[in-house]
């Protein structure tokens, strides 16, 4: 057996893909059985996916969609913090959030914008996914031709944007 030397990459120094997995509380590990309709936002759980829609006739519970939760619990995934130098932008910024909503909403229910706040002097815009908080950064990041950070904090599931420093 050959020996190991131990300077083998570290936890912090592999890269993301290799680190090890976190468990986020707002996902489920099994799938129901039966169909499940959302209390607060009438989604409907069915065949594997959340959808909009009708529920099926059959067997149909009660419960909350995980971004109802997240919304519930005050818990983001995603959060985007725009600097107080784009605030003379914030009717532009604001439709352009709206537009990237509608269409990820459409095609993934579980995507969606839970607030858009004024803090200090940052605007911060929290979602209940990581994909819309990614694409609503990198319109704006397009649009104000903006530089930023994105940060995934340790066992969390969650993504940090900073636009605009």
């Amino acid at each position: 057996m050959a020996k190991q030397s131990g300077r083998g990459p570290k936890k912090d120094h592999l890269p993301r893909i290799q680190r090890p997995k976190h468990h986020d509380t707002y996902v489920r590990r099994a799938k129901p059985a039966g169909a499940v309709e959302c209390d607060e936002c009438g989604v409907v759980f069915h065949g594997g996916k959340w959808r909009w829609g009708e529920a099926p006739a059959e067997d149909v519970r009660a419960g909350l969609c995980p971004a109802c939760q997240r919304i519930r619990d005050h818990y983001p995934a995603g959060t985007i913090r725009l600097h107080a130098s784009l605030l003379g932008h914030r009717d532009e910024i604001e439709r352009m959030i709206a537009n990237v909503e509608g269409a990820e909403r459409a095609e993934h229910p579980l995507e969606r914008v839970m607030g858009v706040e004024l803090d200090d002097d940052t605007l911060v815009v929290s979602t209940t996914g990581l994909h819309i908080a990614r694409r609503i950064a990198a319109s704006l990041r397009r649009r104000f031709h903006l530089r930023g950070t994105t940060r995934y904090p340790e066992e969390q599931h969650r993504m940090v944007v900073d636009l605009g420093e």
